[in-house]
């Protein structure tokens, strides 16, 4: 229990008790926005300084002044800060006042970027870096960034970038070779091209098989090295930048670095539950040091990290992670006796609490909308001529020449004339422009083309407006669409009494080309001439009916997105808040109607394989999870404790989550159900004038990772991570 006397923090300075220095207060946050910091105060009664004869800068005349500050504790002395001596303030009047401000400063955490660091099979050029030294020290330290890697590394003079992008696809560029410390190293794009070069370098020619799907065959298994996954990449920074671990100790081991950053995060389907996420073209500029690259890589992935202080005056701070809004350790409750209660400070060291809980729209969202791609369907149609009946008499007994485009009755016409259209224009009629028209075979359309009718819809998806044909959702043995004409699509012909026949896939040779228009279901063969197939099924009965008729294999997007929703039973706000996420790229619907000419031939053919694809449950399940995850409020609080004990007594570190105000029963659950979230320690500030512990309490959403097609690997939501909502 609290000692009940005031406590005075020990302060040291190069390893050395200054009993002449008081701190005055210590705060310490996670992330490297705001580095830890601590406050002292000379006592001039013990060190007889009246300011004469001295300078400004006198202070640091013998080299860096390294801080350690803790607190007397049953156990012996908890460090509390670690830091050097970066500010110096002088009051000399009526009062003559000293004070010191040491600082965690991004320099202690090693040497900045200079770019990736790959094996080489011959000695190079060695880069070396000058720094302070360890605290105390008065001569610099030489950091020779290649021997201290191994014999053969070698630093490239550029940015670094983990699973760059090749070709449009994710490759790795982890070697599969490590330092003494576990560490791997970048095996360079241009060291991986072939087998040869990848047997040269004793590198495996499979990449990491979590992220190679069926859809995506690994045809190029032989290009890149093992895909770098988060935990292996904060491990290289950290021994890359902080090798020499002068102030501030790495992660021990990638082992225990993979136990914390580990895959926590809502959704998440590759790698498997219980890994470190997968990176993907994860840029890091060149020139600034550790702390500034663990705030960009973890925050996206809802990671943050802070300094382990431990729990002797002796040992080294060591970098610690852990996930945002969760805690690696049980929650926390924290003593406070209800009002009215015979005061007992043991029992009620809670002297202050400040809570705030925020449900409003732009900090919690209880209804989830995801809207994917729209619908795709594939079909074959058969198309209508785009001429009347009128201009058809009138050019059904011409001459090739005399429709061609050259012709000139061609030339001196309208561009939206008879003739201009004339066996060139087939269409779908799908926006009604047919209607009423008398067409060459005497029918009259009396309503558009019926597309929902046609693909056998039960709940219409597609408008009477115009649209425009897409390539085919049957693919090739190629993995491309199977379509062989213009946009892949597949066209054909039929004359009287003949069955369908494929255009040919090359018409240039007669001058003759076909073109998908462009606003609207059909095509145009607007080559110089009308192919010459099509000139010869002319009869005198019309085209239509007995006559010509002319159809098409392709897919139509429906004016419907793939929708996924979620909303959940219980909610901190009773109002409905929803919010709509449309991520055409990360969720598709694409069928392949059984009227399609290629319905048959993928279940018949070894040649032709579906390319059909229906996210609606992966959109779903997404939808909860963003429900699940966003559903909470945001709450922030300030909780003043009486007595510097209680940081010992109840262990608060960073990153702990607090459950309640036990006592007064003030339960600090932001979610209105299962999961249970809590606010969680962001901040610990030690007051020696008050004899306070202030903890600094915030939420955070779970990082909500989305799946993209790209072999496997994810893309986060912008906006997500340490930000309260997107």
């Amino acid at each position: 229990m609290p000692s009940g006397q005031m406590l005075e923090p020990i302060v040291y300075v190069n390893g050395e008790v200054r009993p002449e220095l008081r701190c005055l207060d210590v705060q310490t946050t996670v992330g490297g926005g705001r580095l830890d910091s601590a406050t002292l105060e000379f006592e001039l009664g013990l060190t007889g300084d009246m300011y004469h004869d001295t300078s400004l800068l006198a202070l640091w005349g013998k080299g860096p002044l390294a801080v350690n500050v803790t607190i007397p504790t049953a156990a012996g002395e908890r460090l509390i800060h670690v830091g050097t001596i970066a500010q110096r303030h002088i009051n000399i009047g009526e009062m003559l006042a000293e004070r010191l401000v040491s600082r965690l400063e991004p320099h202690h955490f090693g040497v900045q970027l200079l770019g990736p660091e790959i094996l080489t099979a011959s000695k190079t050029t060695r880069f070396t870096i000058y720094n302070p030294g360890p605290p105390g020290s008065d001569t610099p330290l030489e950091t020779v960034l290649q021997s201290a890697s191994g014999p053969d590394g070698f630093i490239i003079a550029k940015d670094v970038i983990f699973n760059p992008l090749l070709d449009y696809k994710p490759t790795g560029n982890r070697s599969s070779h490590r330092n003494e410390k576990g560490r791997h190293y970048f095996l360079d794009l241009g060291q991986s091209r072939t087998n040869s070069a990848l047997a040269y370098r004793g590198e495996p020619e499979v990449v990491d098989p979590r992220v190679v799907g069926e859809e995506f065959p690994n045809s190029d298994a032989h290009l890149g090295g093992g895909f770098w996954t988060l935990a292996q990449a904060v491990y290289y920074l950290c021994w890359t930048l902080n090798r020499d671990e002068l102030l501030i100790a790495n992660p021990p081991s990638l082992t225990d670095l993979e136990l914390v950053l580990k895959d926590v995060t809502v959704g998440a389907v590759v790698p498997p539950p219980g890994t470190s996420p997968i990176l993907k073209q994860l840029l890091l500029r060149r020139g600034h040091y550790l702390d500034h690259y663990l705030d960009t890589i973890l925050s996206p992935f809802g990671f943050t990290w802070g300094i382990g202080l431990g729990e002797q005056k002796d040992s080294k701070p060591r970098i610690e992670f852990f996930p945002l809004g969760r805690s690696r350790r049980p929650a926390k409750d924290i003593p406070a006796q209800r009002r009215g209660e015979t005061l007992k400070i043991e029992e009620s060291p809670a002297e202050e609490i400040a809570l705030q809980a925020d449900v409003s729209g732009s900090r919690l969202v209880n209804s989830v909308h995801v809207f994917g791609g729209h619908l795709i369907y594939e079909s074959t149609f058969e198309l209508s001529p785009a001429w009347d009946q009128a201009t058809h008499d009138a050019f059904k007994n011409s001459q090739p020449s005399t429709i061609s485009r050259s012709s000139a009755a061609y030339l001196q016409s309208q561009p939206t004339s008879g003739i201009r259209k004339f066996m060139r224009e087939w269409v779908l009629n799908e926006g009604g422009d047919l209607v009423g028209m008398e067409l060459p075979d005497g029918t009259k359309p009396s309503k558009a083309y019926d597309l929902n009718q046609h693909l056998d819809l039960t709940t219409a998806a597609f408008a009477e407006r115009r649209r425009q044909f897409w390539p085919t959702i049957a693919l090739g043995f190629d993995g491309r669409p199977a379509g062989p004409h213009i946009g892949g699509t597949r066209i054909e012909y039929a004359t009287q009494g003949e069955d369908w026949a494929e255009l040919p896939e090359d018409m240039s040779l007669f001058g003759e080309r076909v073109l998908l228009l462009p606003g609207e279901c059909g095509i145009r063969f607007d080559g110089e001439l009308v192919p010459l197939a099509l000139m010869a099924a002319m009869t005198d009965n019309g085209l239509g009916g007995d006559g010509l008729r002319i159809r098409i294999t392709a897919s139509v997007m429906a004016d419907l997105q793939l929708v996924g929703w979620a909303i959940p039973e219980a909610s901190p706000n009773p109002e409905r808040v929803n919010a709509n996420l449309y991520l055409p790229g990360s969720f598709e619907y694409r069928k392949i109607h059984e009227g399609s000419g290629y319905y048959r031939l993928i279940r018949d053919s070894g040649y032709y394989r579906s390319g059909e694809r229906d996210d609606t449950s992966a959109a779903m399940q997404y939808a909860a999870q963003l429900v699940q995850s966003w559903n909470q409020a945001d709450c922030a609080a300030s909780i003043v404790l009486d007595g510097l004990d209680w940081a010992a007594l109840l262990d608060f570190r960073l990153g702990d989550t607090i459950r309640s105000i036990s006592g007064r029963n003030i339960n600090l659950q932001t979610t209105a159900s299962y999961p249970a979230r809590y606010p969680q320690i962001v901040g610990i500030a030690y007051s020696t004038e008050g004899q306070a512990l202030t903890l600094t309490l915030d939420s955070f959403v779970d990082d909500v990772l989305t799946p993209t097609r790209d072999m496997g690997l994810r893309n986060v939501v912008p906006g997500l991570g340490t930000q309260k909502f997107p």
